[in-house]
């Protein structure tokens, strides 16, 4: 952009559509984050299932050598399937979710560019905008000295 140009005149044709392309940006951005949050809360969840998981079949796995007992370990090794399954469950929700998060990361990607090239082609419309106003005005000052030449020569006294 011109840097001495004056530019109170500007009027940028396609401000409207650069507003609409921020809004979309900001609001699918909004969408990520939130995406992004849910991804971290079921990533949390996953861990602390198969950390309970874990705790649980060592406990089961020592309870066993202390003495056998088949009801309780039935229990034992239907919670223990049950568990598994919630963690499967929550792994295939977080893959789901990790794939949405990818594919509107894409979009995000895809609307800054489009911002991108808006904001650029405001700035050489502005730019050209800035020439032609001073392209304008050294005309007007040519004009305005060749009339004050025509007007002295006509003025002055013959020698």
């Amino acid at each position: 952009m011109m840097s001495g140009a004056d530019l109170r005149g500007f009027r940028y044709a396609l401000a409207p559509l650069l507003e609409r392309q921020r809004w979309q940006l900001e609001a699918q951005q909004r969408q990520l984050a939130v995406q992004q949050q849910a991804i971290a809360r079921d990533a949390a969840h996953q861990r602390a299932l198969e950390q309970r998981y874990r705790a649980f079949g060592e406990a089961s796995g020592r309870e066993l050598t202390a003495g056998f007992d088949l009801a309780r370990h039935q229990r034992h090794l239907a919670y223990l399937a049950q568990l598994r399954g919630e963690i499967l469950g929550v792994a295939a929700e977080l893959e789901f979710k990790r794939e949405q998060e990818r594919e509107q990361r894409v979009l995000c990607q895809q609307l800054q560019c489009k911002l991108d090239l808006l904001e650029q082609h405001r700035e050489q419309a502005a730019a050209d905008y800035g020439q032609q106003q001073a392209s304008r005005i050294a005309s007007e000052m040519d004009r305005e000295w060749m009339a004050r030449r025509v007007w002295h020569a006509q003025t002055e006294p013959q020698a």
